[in-house]
């Protein structure tokens, strides 16, 4: 974890690129690894985002393994961008049934697209996994840059002929709390759980993910980056949002779509609420003190598997 923070301190990015009016190209730097989940660390996962241990993987935990190379990739002397100030803003994860934890999984990560966003550019890092020869896993994780490029400002974004990410073909359709009436909210969404997040809410999980950005670690650290205090990481509280929505632990392919709305601060709290239909779960994540909206997005699930440990 040190020697990625070290990496992650070290690195220059390239300001001057960053700045031109044309997307950085695409750096063609990519990582990889393959290795044995670890029964006691995936334990701890499962014990921090409250999913219950058994044969099934949480949906966000070959993303959260992926993190170090995310992090390889963008540490690379080939890469323009900064480590440290990136906006993560969105996952798109498809997770296939049948992902034996028994088995050796091989990781791959790398860039896939640069697009533009009104306050600079939007990184896309794919991630996949194969098990005995089979896909078994994609996802995307998008991150801005913010940077004072010449089209910032620009209302205008990107259009989807410009980026395909390779996500499920469906779209959430949570809408934003203050953004709509009272009554709908309440014929709509259901409120099923509220969870805490304490003040070491970001070191513990550091030390499971290896996710040591400042930012999420104390107050202290947090305000040298702008922060009033440490904020929680994003996977973690995706993944505890999927813990509640996922009602269903059996051993199935999972798709999630979500966007990262605004960040929880510590100590905090975050009130889930759901609408089910068609097969598809939306789901809303809110601050509970002010009901500001923390991440809204879909889970899908699929076709049942049969995984074994």
């Amino acid at each position: 974890m040190m020697s990625l923070l070290y990496r992650a301190l070290t690195h220059r990015p390239d300001k001057q690129l960053l700045k031109q009016f044309k997307p950085p190209a695409v750096p063609g730097v990519h990582g990889g690894k393959t290795q044995l989940i670890d029964p006691s660390h995936y334990h701890r996962y499962c014990d921090m985002t409250h999913w219950q241990h058994g044969d099934s993987l949480h949906p966000c935990y070959l993303q959260m393994l992926s993190l170090p190379l995310q992090m390889r990739c963008l540490a690379h002397p080939r890469s323009p961008f900064p480590l440290f100030g990136l906006v993560h803003r969105k996952n798109q994860i498809s997770q296939q049934s049948g992902i034996r934890l028994s088995k050796p999984v091989t990781l791959r990560t790398g860039f896939s697209a640069v697009t533009p966003h009104r306050r600079g550019w939007d990184i896309h890092m794919y991630t996949t996994a194969t098990q005995q020869d089979r896909e078994c896993y994609r996802a995307e994780a998008t991150y801005l840059v913010r940077v004072k490029a010449p089209h910032v400002g620009d209302s205008a974004e990107p259009s989807a002929s410009q980026h395909e990410p390779s996500a499920p073909p469906y779209k959430p359709s949570a809408p934003a709390h203050k953004n709509v009436e009272e009554a709908e909210i309440a014929e709509r969404w259901q409120n099923i759980a509220s969870f805490s997040a304490p003040a070491d809410a970001g070191r513990r999980y550091a030390r499971i993910s290896e996710d040591a950005n400042p930012i999420h670690l104390s107050a202290f650290t947090a305000k040298l980056f702008g922060f009033p205090k440490a904020i929680a990481h994003g996977m973690w509280t995706l993944a505890m949002a999927v813990s509640y929505a996922e009602t269903d632990k059996a051993d199935h392919s999972t798709d999630i779509n979500c966007e990262f709305k605004r960040p929880l601060f510590l100590p905090g709290n975050a009130d889930l609420k759901i609408s089910r239909g068609g097969g598809i779960t939306d789901f809303l994540l809110e601050n509970t003190a002010n009901g500001e909206p923390l991440i809204k997005g879909a889970v899908k699930s699929g076709e049942t598997g049969s995984a074994k440990n």
